[in-house]
Parts: structure tokens; C-alpha cells; sequence
């Protein structure tokens, strides 16, 4: 009987199916885990998309009280024996969303046998714990006593049932409720109205991973609001924060100088570039094409690599600094970059050929999820959906900010307005993206990185700047002048704006609005399902890029 059961426990031990079960942006990474250079299946840890034939939840960092009950209602719909890793510090103790009204930590949902911290945490850490989670699994037939105790502790209060969904009253209409806990949207949630399996109707239920950010901002320096920005588009985190650091310096009346815009200008195309990267790598696998998903995340591992490089993290640099930029860029820095476009230039022609010419991708998305020019104005699309419908706008060519008025570039336009279409228009993006940072690294202007304005205002103050880092002592210790800002620049999902009102009275902003690409394109994205089947959700949704944690904010 003994060798039965460490037989029966070794078996399971390295038969750990994870549920899809996105809760927030710790999902970026995570979804590296299971491309090349990680891949967990190695661990025998395969993803599964039946609730039913899981025993492992792999928590994604933040947890919101309207996404509990849904993580609880998989969660008891797992079977025994089930276990609980816990991604990043969000989902221990808040992280950097500490007193948002919204969220609540992993233990108050679900009890919980492994803590990842980071965040968001490194791929290895989670591999890490996939192995330390088998030893447990392997030494033991059963939970103990203290660990069967953790259930006591789940506080029920957040599983009260909100509200009594919306279906329709028409006896010919069906509802389908698609999300949070459906593999197919990420945590994300709608409804769709069917006729037959002809859609006729979709009303979205956003909020799933709303966290608060903008609330969060009055209660905190003006200077720590950029790290909590950058998860709220863990993807393209350059391109969330430049619009508030131009409000900020809008009010303190800074200048940044050339090297640092030059050197902001290459890091926002890089987010761009990497941003489109996972945009097209979901698209893939709803399509049912691991190997886009695989490709994708392999090509943009080295986005990662460059920014962990340049500053010691992955996903969120934190870099970007009222009047200039925290880090200076090396030669070798550089020299990785043009290393990596080479790569991606290969990469790009080979995808192209193994997916975009893919007959079986065009079946799947031309003239589906069609978005007129007309209907593109009047829905308020941004972005590449936007130019995706033939509308030539960015708003680097309009506003020129940074270094865009220095360097050649093409606006992208495509005309069908289809799911193709947006595909296309991101590809395209990506060669334009590489040809501007190549511009910029032929003629990286030489300088400080460091607005001359704050290096005066170190001297008044005895502080030493021997590093550009050293710039947050200066503005740690500056107080917002009183007055109101605001500033837009063109993310790598379309446009992104920042309103600040400062009272002049405290270091804290007084109010801070953000509004961002996805929340923008989110009513496009709805109606542009209505008329088409229900098996072209996933790739009319898919097309968009929705980011909904971006969405949520």
C-alpha cells in the first residue's frame, strides 16, 4: 500500500494542471512560464481549459472584490486534491496598490500553499515554486491539520452575489455569459445575446481587475504614482507613464534634455514593439496557434532582456522621471538593441510566412469584426484599430513630443477595417518601431540625461547628483506648484491621456484622470461583434489587443 501511495503521489506530483484563470498583470509574465526559454510543460505542468480536470491555481497577482468570487467559484469547482500558488506581491499583501478600496489579498479568497514574491515575480521564481510545490505534493499523501485549517480563515463576505445578471427576455435570443473564469477572455467579462449562434447583441461587464490607481494617487507622492502606473499596462509600461511625467514637468516647468528624450523616444518604441509582440502571441493561441503564441514570446524575451539590462527589471523599468531619465544608456546596452532588431527583423519574415500567409489565419479573420471609417469616428477608436480602418492619425506625428520631431517614420494604414486588418496594422507597426530606433541609435545626441532645472535646485539643497538616479532626492523633497495639466502621447494601443490638478499645498496631486487606449476601444470592440458567429469572439477579440487591466485601471 505504501509504494501505491508514493507512486499515486509522484504521479500527481508531475501531473499539475493549472486552470486559465488571468486575475491580473502578473499574467504578462506568467505567460512567458509557458513559452520557450521556461516552458513549465518540461515540469508537467500543463494548463487545461476544464475547470473540472484542474488541481492547480496559479493566482496572477491582484485579486479585486468583484473578481473573488469568480477565483472562489473555480477554485471549488476543482477537484480534490487541489493546491494554490500565489503570484506576486499584490497577492500577498497588496504590493503597490497598498490601499486601494478595491482589492484583497489571496488568502482572503482561497488558502494558499505557495507565495511567489516580485512583481511582478521572475519566470524562474515561478518554476521555482512549481518544484517546491511537487516536493510537497510527493512527500505527503495528504494536507496536515495546520494547512486543512487555512480554510477557516476565507472571508466569506466577498462571495455575496452582487447582482442577478442581465439575460434576455426574448424567447428566440440566447444569453451567453463569456468570462472572467472562461479561458477565452482572460478577466474580462460579457454577455452575448445569440441568435442561433448569430450575435445580436453584447453588453460588457468591465471592472474585474479595477484597482483604483487614480484614488491611489492622492494618497502618495507625486513621484511614487509612476511605479503603480506602469501595472496598470504592464506590456507597454514606457508609453502609460510619459503622459503624467509631461504633466508633472508641465507644472514644475522643467525641460528634458535631448539625450533623455532621445533615450525615452527608443525605450517607448521598444514597449511598442513588445506590446504588439503579446497582442499578436494572444491572438495566436485564441486562434488555436501555439506556435504564434510560442514565437511571439520567444522574440519578445528580448524586450525583457533589454530593459532588465538597462534597468534591472523585466516588465517595469521605472525609468522614466520627471525631467529626464533615471538611467543613462550604455554602448553595450545599445549594442544589444541592434543585436535584438536583427533578430527581430529575421523573426518578422518568418512569421509572416508561417502565420500572417497562414490560409487557415486569413479564413479566420478577414471580413470578421468589421469596423467602418464611419463607425471607427463615432465609436471613439484609437490606436491601430483606428488606422486599422483607414483613419490616418498618431498623435507622435501630430504633437511631435520627445524625440518623434527628429526622426522618419511612416503612419501605418490599412483600409478593410477586419480583424486582418488590425493584425496587419501591428506588424507594420513593428517595422516602423525598429526603424526609428535604428534612426536613433545611428545619431544618439551626446549630454546629460538630467534636466538642467533640477541639477540647480540640487545645489540649493547640498545634494550631490553623481548619478542621474540620484535626480528622486531632489524631486522627493520638491512640492507640485498649484495648477493644472494635462498631456496625450500615442501608446502602443492608441491614445493615452493624463489630467492633473495640483492644490500647490502638498506633495500628493490633488486629482489625477487616466484614461487609456483599451477603455477607449472597448464599446468598438463590443459592437464590432454584432452580425457575426459565436465561434469569431475569440478572434474579433483577439484583434483588438484588450488589455483590460489597462482597462480597468
Amino acid at each position: 500500500m505504501k509504494v501505491i501511495d508514493k507512486v499515486l503521489r509522484w504521479a500527481i506530483g508531475y501531473s499539475l494542471w493549472p486552470v486559465h484563470l488571468v486575475t491580473a498583470c502578473c499574467g504578462v509574465e506568467f505567460a512567458h512560464v509557458f513559452a520557450p526559454g521556461f516552458d513549465a510543460e518540461r515540469h508537467g505542468v500543463l494548463p487545461m481549459p476544464a475547470l473540472r480536470q484542474c488541481n492547480i491555481m496559479i493566482i496572477e497577482g491582484t485579486i479585486s472584490i468583484k473578481m473573488a468570487k469568480h477565483v472562489r467559484l473555480v477554485y471549488e469547482q476543482m477537484p480534490e486534491p487541489k493546491y494554490v500558488i500565489a503570484m506576486g506581491s499584490c497577492a500577498s499583501n497588496y504590493g503597490v496598490f497598498s490601499g486601494s478600496y478595491h482589492i484583497v489579498r489571496a488568502c482572503d479568497v482561497v488558502p494558499v500553499d505557495i507565495y511567489v514574491p516580485g512583481c511582478p515575480p521572475l519566470p524562474e521564481a515561478v518554476l521555482k515554486a512549481v518544484v517546491e510545490l511537487q516536493r510537497r505534493v510527493i512527500e505527503k499523501a495528504s494536507k496536515s491539520d495546520s494547512e486543512s485549517r487555512r480554510e477557516r480563515w476565507v472571508r466569506t463576505e466577498f462571495f455575496i452575489i452582487e447582482k442577478v445578471e442581465k439575460l434576455s427576455d426574448n424567447e428566440r435570443l440566447i444569453s451567453l455569459i463569456i468570462g472572467p473564469q472562461h479561458p477565452g477572455s482572460g478577466h474580462f467579462r460579457f454577455t452575448v445575446f445569440l441568435e442561433g449562434d448569430i450575435i445580436r447583441d453584447v453588453e460588457p461587464d468591465p471592472g474585474y481587475v479595477h484597482r483604483g490607481v487614480e484614488k491611489i494617487a492622492e494618497q502618495r507622492h507625486y513621484i511614487s504614482v509612476i511605479p503603480m502606473l506602469e501595472r496598470v499596462s504592464l506590456t507597454d509600461p514606457i508609453n502609460i507613464v510619459l503622459p503624467y511625467v509631461h504633466s508633472v514637468e508641465k507644472l514644475l516647468k522643467i525641460e528634458t534634455p535631448e539625450r533623455a528624450r532621445a533615450i525615452r523616444t527608443l525605450l517607448a518604441e521598444l514597449s511598442r514593439i513588445g506590446t504588439h509582440l503579446y497582442d499578436l502571441g494572444i491572438l495566436s493561441i485564441m486562434l488555436g496557434h501555439s506556435t504564434g503564441y510560442m514565437w511571439c514570446f520567444e522574440i519578445r524575451e528580448g524586450i525583457c532582456e533589454i530593459f532588465s539590462r538597462y534597468s534591472g527589471s523585466r516588465h517595469a523599468p521605472t525609468c522614466i522621471i520627471p525631467g529626464g531619465v533615471r538611467y543613462d544608456m550604455s554602448r553595450e546596452t545599445m549594442k544589444l538593441v541592434r543585436s535584438y532588431l536583427r533578430n527581430l527583423s529575421e523573426w518578422l519574415r518568418a512569421f509572416k510566412n508561417m502565420f500572417v500567409r497562414n490560409a487557415a489565419v486569413k479564413a479566420r479573420l478577414r471580413d470578421v469584426g468589421v469596423i467602418s471609417r464611419d463607425d471607427a469616428r463615432k465609436l471613439n477608436i484609437v490606436g491601430p484599430n483606428m488606422r486599422a480602418s483607414g483613419i490616418y492619425y498618431d498623435v507622435r506625428k501630430d504633437l511631435r513630443y520627445e524625440y518623434y520631431d527628429k526622426v522618419e517614420f511612416e503612419i501605418p494604414v490599412q483600409d478593410s477595417g477586419d480583424a486582418y486588418a488590425r493584425m496587419i496594422i501591428r506588424i507594420l507597426e513593428i517595422e516602423q518601431s525598429m526603424r526609428i530606433i535604428s534612426q536613433i541609435l545611428d545619431n544618439m545626441p551626446e549630454g546629460p540625461v538630467i534636466s538642467s532645472e533640477i541639477i540647480s535646485a540640487a545645489r540649493e539643497l547640498n545634494i550631490d547628483i553623481e548619478k542621474p538616479q540620484d535626480a528622486l532626492r531632489v524631486l522627493s523633497r520638491t512640492v507640485l506648484p498649484r495648477g493644472v495639466a494635462e498631456a496625450q502621447i500615442e501608446a502602443a494601443r492608441g491614445l493615452t491621456y493624463t489630467y492633473v490638478i495640483s492644490k500647490g499645498d502638498t506633495e500628493n496631486i490633488y486629482k489625477m484622470r487616466l484614461v487609456t487606449p483599451s477603455y477607449y476601444n472597448l464599446l468598438g470592440m463590443m459592437q464590432s461583434m454584432i452580425g457575426y458567429r459565436l465561434a469569431d469572439v475569440p478572434a474579433i477579440y483577439g484583434s483588438f489587443g484588450h488589455f483590460p487591466p489597462e482597462c480597468d485601471r
